[in-house]
């Protein structure tokens, strides 16, 4: 009997080592870096652009890369944000779901920023784009120690001779105080001109956050679009005065609990 008791406290604390482990390793991965690449400066840009930010839900654990290819693959998006998006996980099929769209849907310049790990892979946002990507920047933004973990994501774009910072986020779900603290973390790092910010905002309490980033808000009280579960609208665009709104819109899902918005930009 001693025996076994022995046995059971030693396979015990093997479990608790291991889940401590598995735990440091979910919260504590670096999430904050910066990458610069090579591009080709000789890109003919448009005048306007064509932004979306789209929740895909893990791509209905993998199972949509046929509907987000058929949703899209006429709409002539540059820029994509996503999020909610799986690299190499176990639970939703195992690939790289930014590559799979990427490809499916002609996005030659791509970038996924991971939030979390998710076996054997991992979890977080990703930013595509038709034009080249000159860096990437992954900035975690500061939460309590057993919350998910949230950052903000930016790709420095190349158009032309004039570079746009294009930003993505997932705020925390419906909780005021803490989302205060991540619009404020946004509002201290995001850079000084050429801005597009996208994401799930996930903000249920309150429609008017660009009195506190300083942006213009496109999905607004004027504007109302209802992109989540029939009743609310987390995602959105802000932008700053280098771009003119010429369009805000949505587009319905067939798979996930997001509807996509996306905005047609006037390059100032």
């Amino acid at each position: 009997m001693a025996k076994v008791r022995r046995r059971f406290l030693v396979g015990l604390i093997v479990l608790l080592v291991v889940a401590c482990a598995l735990f440091l390793v979910w919260r504590f991965e670096s999430r904050s870096y910066r990458k610069a690449f090579d591009i080709d400066t000789s890109v003919h840009t448009p005048d306007t652009l064509r932004v979306a930010s789209y929740n895909i839900k893990l791509l209905d654990e993998g199972k949509g890369l046929s509907n987000i290819t058929e949703e899209l693959k006429d709409m002539d998006i540059d820029i994509l944000c996503l999020q909610e998006v799986d690299q190499n996980a176990l639970r939703s099929g195992n690939f790289d779901q930014v590559e799979a769209i990427a490809n499916a849907l002609d996005f030659p310049y791509y970038h996924f920023y991971k939030t979390m790990f998710v076996f054997p892979g991992h979890y977080g946002l990703a930013i595509l784009s038709k034009y080249p990507i000159k860096e990437v920047i992954s900035r975690e933004i500061p939460q309590e120690i057993f919350t998910e973990p949230r950052i903000l994501a930016e790709a420095i774009i190349q158009l032309d001779d004039k570079e746009i910072h294009v930003y993505n986020t997932h705020f925390t779900w419906n909780q005021q105080r803490v989302q205060m603290k991540e619009v404020n973390f946004v509002h201290d790092n995001l850079a000084k001109e050429n801005i597009i910010l996208m994401g799930d905002f996930n903000s249920f309490w309150n429609e008017k956050q660009e009195q506190y980033l300083g942006l213009q808000q496109l999905n607004n009280e004027e504007n109302r679009l209802i992109t989540f579960m029939g009743f609310a609208s987390p995602d959105n665009i802000f932008i700053d005065d280098a771009f003119e709104v010429i369009s805000m819109q949505m587009q319905a899902t067939t798979f996930s609990d997001h509807a996509m918005v996306y905005a047609d930009l006037k390059v100032k």
